[in-house]
Order: C-alpha cells, then structure tokens, then sequence
C-alpha cells in the first residue's frame, strides 16, 4: 500500500490520497523465491516423469515383443581364427588353476559321455558354441523383429477399421438384418422343398444368435478391440529400446560366465560416472566388441555401451 499526500488551495488543505497498487501475488515474492519455487516445480515434473517412465512396461522383462509366428535362424559358424581370438581374451580372465580343473574334470568318473560328446566339457568348443548361438539369434532378431513404432500404427489403423465397420452393421431392425438373417435360417423361403427341416433350421437360428449374427459379431469385435487397445496400451508406455541388442549382450554373458566361471565387473568407476558419459570398458567390454566385430557388416551395432551396462548391472 503506497499513501500519497497532496495540498492544494489558499487554506492549505490537506487531502489524502490513498493509492492501493492491486499487483499479482507473485510480485510480492523476491526474485530467487520464485526461481527457487520454480526449480522445485520442475523437479517434481521431472522425479514424476522418471517414475512414470520406471513404471512402464520393458520389452523383453514384461512382455515378449511383437514378432511373426515363422522366421528362419540363420547360421553363422566362427572360424578357427575367430573362436582362438575370442578364447584368447576369455584366458586372461581365467583363474591360474582353470586348467587343471578342468583336467580332473575329463578325468573323474562323475562326467557323463553325453557331456563328453556335446563338448559341454570342453571350455573351448563350448565357448565357440555359445558365441555361434548369440550370433544366430542375434541375426535372426534384427532381421524379422518389427519396430514398436511400426507395430503402434499398425494396431491404430486397424482399430480405426473396426470401428468403422461397426458403425456400418445395420440395426437389428432394420429389413436387410431381418432378411438376413432369415436367408442364412431358411425362414426366407415360400416353399417347403426350399426350406430346410425344423430341426435343422432351429439349429441354424441359435448359431445366428450365437456366432453370426450381427449382435454377435457386434459382441466379438468389441471384444477383440478392447484386447487391441489393451496391447496398444503396452506398447504406447513402452520404453522402445534394442531388445535384441540387449539379448545378444545377454547370451554372450551366459558364454563368458560359462568360459570364465564367474561374473564379469563392470568397466565403469559408479561414483566418478555416475551418469555414465564415458565408454563402457573392461576385458567382458572388449569381448563383446571383438563378437560384434565378427557380426556381417549390415548388421554390426554401432554402440554397444548400454546393453553391455545392462547387462552388468545386479537383478533388482
């Protein structure tokens, strides 16, 4: 509240003027208030997006991801050079003692002949096994998974399409339902070497109202949209990250614990990166980029710092 005082007149009489400046609410609050307030707005935004995202369905922990029913698994064997590259960074991670156990292993009497002729018992050839699987699966995901974005149009126009054929079934009582309906029962026809018998026209009138007739197949397409909105629902809160990246990680960690016998740690200092801006790093690292390396070329990962961090990280 400003109080202005004026005099006018001979008499000097005094009149009070009394201005009341009307200003926003957050005028009255100093500037780092109100940048502090927003600071703490935009946190809440963001705390409320990250668990919004943390809540959201993942392809490949929640649910499987969208694929044909048929594809082809490609082969793709290792050469010798490749399966002694591989192994050659696999033994320096080994314990001193690896091949002796390894040793008493073909010799003890527990070991079984099918393990023998798988080369289960074999580091080595299991290794080579192992890394031609992660390939073939690995080639066979990027070659025939679709991407999210494809399969969300898709669901979208096809929804669309129901719910336009809905809108132009005709109303039960409408003379080209009844007569329909009638047709597919027999009721339509005059005479009696054109109808069929009552039992089976009876029976004819219960698969109408059952299977196909327009209330059912009203029923049935109702039901089937709501499983389509249900899987567009998944699909749209999705984080639509490389599934198939990440499961070819995956198996090449089943093969290096395999090899190895242990976890691998990861590259990564968590204190000093703890936003993860520097490559991942480490002997599991460079092993998994010498198997992208033997990748063909079209289908070689550009970065593989994420899935090989997911990989890594302790099941919560």
């Amino acid at each position: 509240m400003v109080i202005c005082e004026s005099r006018r007149g001979p008499g000097f009489e005094t009149s009070r003027i009394v201005y009341i400046a009307a200003m926003h609410a957050r005028a009255d609050i100093p500037w780092r208030c109100r940048q502090w307030s927003m600071s703490k707005k935009k946190q809440a935004r963001t705390a409320a997006g990250r668990r919004a995202r943390e809540k959201a369905p993942v392809i490949g922990e929640h649910f499987a991801p969208p694929r044909p029913k048929a594809s082809i698994l490609p082969r793709r064997s290792l050469t010798n050079d490749e399966a002694d590259k591989l192994w050659a960074l696999v033994q320096r991670c080994r314990p001193p003692d690896a091949d002796a156990n390894d040793a008493a292993a073909f010799g003890s009497e527990v070991m079984s002949l099918a393990s023998l002729l798988s080369g289960a018992g074999n580091r080595y050839d299991k290794l080579r096994i192992d890394v031609e699987e992660a390939i073939r699966f690995y080639l066979n995901d990027a070659a025939y998974l679709p991407d999210v974005p494809t399969i969300r149009k898709r669901l979208k126009s096809l929804e669309a399409d129901i719910e336009w054929f809905l809108n132009c079934l005709p109303h039960p009582a409408e003379a080209v339902s009844d007569f329909l309906e009638k047709t597919y029962t027999g009721e339509v026809f005059l005479k009696d070497s054109l109808r069929p018998a009552e039992e089976e026209m009876s029976q004819r009138k219960e698969a109408w109202l059952a299977k196909y007739g327009f209330e059912a197949l009203r029923d049935s397409l109702s039901e089937f949209r709501g499983n389509m909105q249900y899987a567009q629902s998944l699909l749209s809160g999705t984080r639509t990250r490389h599934f198939s990246q990440d499961r070819f990680v995956g198996y090449l960690l089943g093969a290096w614990k395999t090899a190895i016998g242990k976890q691998p740690t990861s590259g990564r200092n968590a204190h000093k990166d703890s936003n993860y801006t520097t490559p991942q790093s480490g002997p599991f690292a460079e092993f998994v980029r010498a198997v992208n390396g033997m990748l063909p070329k079209g289908f070689r990962i550009e970065r593989l710092d994420h899935a090989i961090r997911k990989a890594l990280e302790p099941p919560t």
